[in-house]
């Protein structure tokens, strides 16, 4: 029998961030590296290049026919310096933050707080895109900033509030150890606990494990108490009557009917967005 130690798992260099936001929905986002963000800048790269030396050929053409001039060169210096900024800006600000190169990658900017990212960062973001060229023509600041900024953030991103993530991430597991329940193998209803009720109840869940056991048994009778509409005892503990409440409600926040009608509220809308970005 052999007494080697077994195999070291593989250590996990993917760089992740967790984004709270205020209807309590948490979003684990995968940091994009440097090695996919600068294949995406290669090929905008030349898809640009393509673009100008279009712009250029034509310019010529027009020249020839109409005899030149300087609004012609005035012209064509106009478009092929603000075709440098303008295409990034266009694309990311209006192109739910992806240029065609991000798009192939699978990568695309947001906001800091998880949210699409706004024109107004867009234009932010690149018109610094200057300042990480430097030393011309290499991105040698931009690509110092990525790698050692925790969150692989360029000048721009810091100045705008954007960072680079994986559109389509690997397979990381579910981030819940709770499943939805559907009701009776049907949609599940509209949800019936207030953002306020169910932020509570996800908040213990989540330190359920590391509370000490007298304050665990006390919160789950004061929370199973308040949370659970039966007047009569439960043939559960607390906290099994906690487990089933939380994940019925989850299915109720993550199905259909969450949005809908009077049930609508910013809780259950995080909630729903969460729950198609984790199946896609």
């Amino acid at each position: 029998m052999s007494n080697s130690p077994p195999p070291a798992s593989p250590r996990d260099l993917r760089r992740r961030v967790r984004i709270e936001t205020p209807e309590n929905v948490v979003l684990d986002l995968e940091i994009a590296g440097l090695g996919s963000r600068a294949l995406a800048a290669l090929i905008d790269s030349v898809i640009l290049a393509a673009w100008m030396i279009a712009v250029m050929l034509l310019s010529r053409l027009v020249g020839t026919m109409t005899g030149g001039g300087t609004w012609l060169a005035a012209a064509t210096i106009l478009i092929l310096f603000g075709s440098t900024f303008g295409y990034f800006i266009v694309y990311e600000g209006f192109g739910r933050g992806q240029t065609p190169g991000k798009r192939i990658i699978g990568i695309r900017v947001v906001q800091g707080t998880g949210h699409p990212l706004t024109a107004g960062a867009a234009v932010i973001r690149n018109l610094l895109r200057i300042a990480d060229l430097f030393p011309p023509p290499s991105y040698l600041v931009g690509a110092l900033f990525v790698a050692f900024h925790p969150q692989g953030k360029r000048l721009g991103d810091l100045v705008a509030g954007s960072i680079v993530v994986r559109d389509r991430p690997e397979e990381t597991g579910p981030s819940e150890d709770v499943a939805p329940v559907l009701e009776n193998d049907r949609e599940p209803d509209a949800p019936e606990m207030s953002d306020e009720e169910f932020a509570l109840l996800r908040q213990f869940h989540e330190r359920v494990t590391g509370l000490d056991p007298d304050v665990r048994t006390r919160l789950a009778a004061q929370l199973a108490a308040r949370l659970s509409d039966s007047t009569t005892p439960s043939p559960q503990d607390d906290l099994a009557v906690l487990h089933t409440l939380y994940a019925q409600e989850l299915g109720r926040r993550r199905g259909r009917l969450a949005t809908r009608g009077a049930a609508r509220s910013r809780g259950a809308m995080a909630e729903r967005f969460a729950a198609r970005k984790a199946v896609r």
